[in-house]
């Protein structure tokens, strides 16, 4: 597609990617696919002005990708997460997830983190830890969700449906294993960056007009 355009003699060619694939793959071990490099070198030999990303897991997808642009995107001053909207306090899954999870509130709720082991030969998650949390409505938040298992181990911990209500925030949701395991969540909140399913507590955020707008500052 890429080279079909370019035959047109475009003045320029941006790639709209929101979501890089393979962006979890992003460190060497020995047996294990480098995925983001080969997703990178791939973007790259497309020879693009300009690859714009949203989110993206790490630092190191916009350091493999040749001529990168990270979208600005707050979801809560989006009208995604409505700015009516109160909670006693927002949820880091991980480690990982700090530093986006506190750009994001920048101060508007308390911050607690929450952690987990991760067999790497098998991918099975175990040893949760989750902070004491005083009764009240609380929103996970983090940049991926495949199939939902950090989530589901955090809320297991508190198993009370009426004195702890979650939301979950995610901006990419690729929820491979369906919603039902989901079912704790009394909203879950998303983009389009990756699909297109939805049910009945799923509100999607567009990404086209942002992307639209944020495009033309570039060019």
């Amino acid at each position: 597609m890429a080279n079909a355009v370019r035959e047109c003699r475009p003045e320029s060619m941006t790639l709209f990617l929101p979501y890089v694939h393979g962006a979890r793959q992003d460190r060497r071990m020995a047996g294990t696919s480098f995925g983001m490099q080969v997703y990178a070198r791939l973007i790259n030999t497309a020879d693009f002005d300009r690859v714009v990303i949203l989110d993206p897991h790490s630092a190191i997808a916009p350091a493999l990708i040749d001529n990168v642009h990270v979208m600005p995107f707050d979801p809560f001053t989006s009208t995604l997460i409505k700015s009516a909207q109160q909670y006693d306090g927002v949820l880091c899954p991980d480690a990982g997830a700090e530093k986006r999870v506190n750009n994001w509130v920048s101060g508007k709720y308390p911050v607690y983190s929450c952690s987990k082991k991760r067999d790497l030969r098998t991918g099975k998650l175990s040893g949760f830890y989750t902070p004491d949390l005083k009764p009240g409505k609380y929103l996970i938040m983090d940049d991926i969700c495949d199939g939902g298992g950090t989530f589901v181990g955090i809320t297991d911990n508190y198993p009370s449906t009426d004195s702890h209500v979650f939301d979950l925030y995610v901006t990419h949701g690729i929820f491979s294993k369906g919603f039902v395991p989901l079912a704790r969540f009394r909203t879950i909140y998303t983009t389009d960056s990756f699909t297109n399913k939805i049910a009945s507590n799923v509100e999607v955020a567009s990404l086209n007009r942002l992307a639209t707008i944020f495009t033309k500052g570039l060019i």
